[in-house]
């Protein structure tokens, strides 16, 4: 991959091997990372690089877009460096992106499909109690918030198809009152939450950050019920949506009175379905990147790339539309048998559809599980198929099997604590993920 030579004029950011970049300096660097570098500020090019550095000579595997010699196995060097992410393919959209996120023109939409290792199934023992909190994409954001303005203000599903997910507590932020289930239609993130009793009552969402704006998606259908859309305990109506129509992903952007953080959606009387499918709250006054958990609990690849109906989650990407989305996926086909040639063309499908929304793709080997749920081979063959998919297709990895060994060596290094069981890491192997996607963004 091609190198150039940068003259660094400010200090604060490191190399591509974790290595800092020292006022008054030159240096050979990766092109792409060159030039975020110089779009941030962080100094100027002076031409292409007279050398190449070996990236194996630093842990880093050569399916980052290195052409040279290719190590045997991917090496990582632990947690401390930016995790062999930093030479990667360009990747255009996530930099014009962040220029626009830099200049203060536009938020930056950063999204985590996949399965229930995103969602962080068991992150604090049980199964979906106290799990968001805890998960990868929350964590990705809070370290991503070291560096840029970023937030992780947005319920899409609820991370399952679990019924009793609301009321066990999967995400804290959510207020559910009575009557309100997960129960039917599935979308980004797990199943809707949804309110078909023909009740009235309130559904709220204590968010961090203070919003002036929010995104709602509703399941319009034939006969559906109206939702009212009020902030911060407010009285007054800000909008009501009308969810009666043709079956279809309805959008209603809100503007709220600014200095709001609880968004309550009320269901209101009458018949008709009332399911909620996402919701994303952000500031139109201060730019950051937003940060979406669309870990959907049991998915396989067939889920994500299921366009039966317009409300299924394949076409949900577009009505989202985020510059970069790291996928990760394959442990429920490991577990289910799916079928290789299947899986990764049906991949290949899921990569195009997020490529049509406008995002790069992130290419992510799922952890290892035990090997009483998919045999190592199996896990294996998957998962070199996947590497062969993204060198395929110019998307960067985050290997992170590579990172945990197998689920034995995982297991003693603390990743699946406390649960063990067998398939999901626990808090500090999420946290483990999100470091080692936080290097494919540069931001450190």
């Amino acid at each position: 991959m091609p190198r150039l030579s940068v003259s660094i004029t400010k200090s604060g950011r490191s190399d591509e091997f974790g290595n800092a970049l020292v006022a008054g300096k030159s240096y050979d660097l990766d092109s792409w990372y060159a030039q975020a570098l110089v779009s941030q500020g962080f100094g100027t090019i002076l031409g292409s690089a007279s050398t190449q550095t070996d990236p194996t000579t630093s842990g880093v595997s050569a399916s980052r877009g290195w052409r040279g010699a290719t190590p045997s196995t991917p090496t990582y060097n632990g947690l401390t460096t930016t995790q062999a992410q930093m030479l990667m393919p360009a990747l255009a959209r996530t930099r014009n992106a962040m220029a626009a996120l830099n200049a203060g023109t536009a938020d930056m939409k950063i999204a985590f499909l996949g399965d229930s290792t995103w969602a962080g199934a068991y992150a604090a023992g049980l199964q979906w109690t106290g799990a968001r909190a805890l998960s990868a994409p929350v964590e990705f954001a809070r370290l991503m918030g070291i560096y840029v303005p970023t937030t992780a203000d947005s319920s899409f599903g609820i991370g399952s198809t679990d019924s009793t997910t609301v009321a066990a507590g999967y995400d804290a932020r959510i207020r559910p009152g009575s009557n309100w289930t997960v129960t039917g239609s599935s979308w980004l993130g797990g199943t809707m939450i949804r309110n078909d009793t023909n009740a009235v009552s309130a559904l709220n969402y204590d968010f961090t950050n203070t919003f002036n704006a929010v995104d709602i998606y509703t399941l319009q259908s034939p006969g559906g019920a109206s939702v009212a859309v009020s902030a911060d305990g407010g009285v007054t109506t800000l909008t009501t949506i009308a969810t009666a129509g043709s079956l279809a992903i309805l959008k209603t952007t809100v503007a709220v009175p600014a200095g709001g953080r609880t968004l309550t959606l009320t269901r209101q009387a009458g018949t008709g379905a009332c399911p909620i499918a996402g919701v994303d709250a952000y500031n139109t006054a201060y730019r950051r990147v937003r940060v979406y958990n669309w870990g959907s609990g049991g998915a396989t690849i067939a889920t994500w790339t299921d366009n039966t109906n317009v409300y299924n989650i394949f076409p949900g990407i577009l009505a989202v539309a985020p510059q970069l989305v790291f996928i990760n996926i394959g442990i429920n086909d490991a577990i289910g048998g799916t079928v290789p040639a299947t899986f990764i063309t049906a991949y290949q499908t899921l990569i195009d559809q997020c490529k049509t929304a406008g995002a790069d793709v992130v290419v992510c080997i799922p952890t290892p599980i035990d090997t009483s749920q998919a045999s190592a081979a199996t896990q294996f063959g998957l998962y070199s198929l996947l590497r062969d998919l993204a060198q395929k297709n110019g998307a960067p990895i985050v290997d992170m099997n590579a990172l945990y060994g197998n689920y034995t060596v995982g297991v003693a290094s603390g990743y699946f604590l406390p649960a063990n069981d067998l398939v999901h890491p626990g808090a500090n192997g999420y946290a483990a993920m999100a470091r080692l996607c936080l290097g494919v963004q540069g931001v450190h």
